[in-house]
């Protein structure tokens, strides 16, 4: 390791000293891509194509592919990391990483569906119950 990478090194522990995780960085970003996240914000390759929609509307153009998103993301998490580097920026890298190798691999049985939600409930209510209930697309629900 050279001088400016223990440089680096010591700005981004700096920058988390609040952050002390027994995870690597990678561990970090899998457990919540595949949980915490994954309940927030729906499956990655169904959320992505939500944002993508979305930008592709704003832009006025055709929706910007998922997998694309996704790139575009690891690109904003890159450009925050070389103003302040960050730990977390670094776990959203992987992240993002991840969700784009689901995207491309549609692994979507590695993801617990109990983890969705209705709109009826809450974030108090998956804390407090720890009920869930299968949201299906699909089918009609009133």
């Amino acid at each position: 390791m050279n001088a400016k990478d223990n440089t680096l090194r010591t700005q981004i522990y700096a920058n988390n000293a609040k952050t002390i995780s027994s995870e690597t960085i990678l561990e970090e970003a899998e457990r919540l891509v595949a949980g915490d996240r994954q309940w927030a914000y729906d499956h990655p390759k169904d959320n992505c194509t939500r944002i993508g929609q979305i930008w592709g509307i704003i832009l006025e153009r055709d929706p910007i592919p998922p997998e694309t998103v996704g790139l575009m993301m690891v690109g904003l998490k890159m450009a925050r990391q070389m103003f302040r580097p960050t730990r977390d920026n670094l776990v959203d890298i992987a992240g993002y990483s991840k969700v784009i190798d689901i995207i491309l691999n549609e692994e979507t049985k590695q993801y617990d569906p109990e983890l969705r939600y209705t709109e009826k409930e809450t974030s108090d209510d998956r804390q407090d119950s720890g009920n869930f209930t299968y949201f299906d697309p699909l089918q009609s629900h009133s």
